[in-house]
């Protein structure tokens, strides 16, 4: 599942509130976008504006299919083909730098990690609003989006390569941005999975697609309690109900029962139904000193004293 974006519509685009990735109008920084692009024409994949709706910085894959990354100047990047996914990062570090850009083709699984060019950081920030598919009436997507994250530190090329197969691995790293587009319907808000408050905060447009890259996940992992059974992502937690014997010392999970020692008064009824109940010898006068039976049982029982009979 992903989101489309239609070029010829004008209008396709959903905004977020910066929330945590407002400082992000320069370097050091990693943007992260999982896209296809369905014909060439001047796209957009996501835009940094400041109040006066004014680009920070911006992504988009062009007319001629280079991606461009542009903020005080810009890079021409990656080469990309119609139709296949990709998953692109772009890194910076802060101020005057190259643009690193880590382009995964899910057809052909491969990677490349080049540099390109050198490009200023922005002096228009600070960023008001990230839109996603739309940065003016030009730059349009005519394409699909699955997941965008953003970073305000540089990933290692080993870092980004860890990132191809599920949404939990890009929220392991701690991004100060992340948007999963896997909503059933268009009128549920895209939240910011990271907690951050970078949430949707208004939508043109767009419409739900059944596409998505081969293998993806859109999980962000659960945590399990100890001693409780493993739950989906919609289960509730599931308890083990237990009972305990009176008496019975309480037991951990992986402990035995354990029994606590009683001593009952001689002639006193079992206790358990399995015990039988103990029996009083009889003294009987000018025998001697009479002969003390004891039984066993599951609980230990008082002895008795010898008695002298006079």
């Amino acid at each position: 599942m992903s989101r489309q974006f239609v070029h010829s519509f004008h209008t396709d685009y959903i905004a977020f509130s910066p929330g945590n990735a407002a400082g992000l109008d320069g370097g050091p920084q990693t943007l992260l976008v999982l896209f296809k692009v369905d014909s060439t024409t001047d796209n957009a994949l996501i835009v940094g504006r400041n109040v006066s709706n004014a680009t920070v910085w911006s992504v988009n894959p062009a007319s001629d299919n280079k991606v461009y990354f542009s903020a005080s100047g810009f890079a021409a990047t990656v080469t990309l083909s119609n139709g296949v996914w990709y998953l692109l990062a772009l890194t910076k570090a802060n101020g005057s730098a190259a643009v690193r850009a880590h382009l995964y083709n899910y057809d052909a699984a491969t990677w490349s990690h080049t540099d390109y060019g050198t490009v200023n950081d922005s002096s228009a920030g600070p960023i008001t609003e990230y839109r996603v598919g739309w940065i003016d009436s030009a730059d349009r997507l005519d394409g699909k989006l699955a997941a965008v994250g953003l970073w305000g530190s540089v990933l290692s090329d080993g870092q980004i390569e860890g990132l191809t197969a599920a949404l939990s691995a890009w929220k392991a790293l701690s991004p100060a941005a992340l948007w999963g587009f896997s909503q059933a319907s268009v009128a549920t808000p895209v939240p910011d999975l990271t907690g951050g408050g970078a949430n949707q905060t208004d939508i043109s447009g767009t419409n739900v697609s059944a596409d998505e890259p081969a293998g993806w996940s859109y999980s962000i992992g659960t945590t399990v309690t100890i001693g409780q059974a493993t739950e989906t992502d919609t289960a509730q937690p599931m308890g083990r109900g237990k009972s305990r014997t009176l008496g019975q010392v309480a037991e951990t999970d992986l402990a035995q029962p354990m029994a606590r020692l009683k001593t009952r008064i001689l002639g006193q009824a079992a206790e358990q139904n399995f015990a039988l109940p103990l029996a009083n010898t009889p003294i009987v006068a000018g025998r001697g000193t009479p002969t003390v039976r004891s039984q066993t049982s599951t609980l230990v029982v008082a002895s008795r004293s010898e008695v002298t009979v006079r």
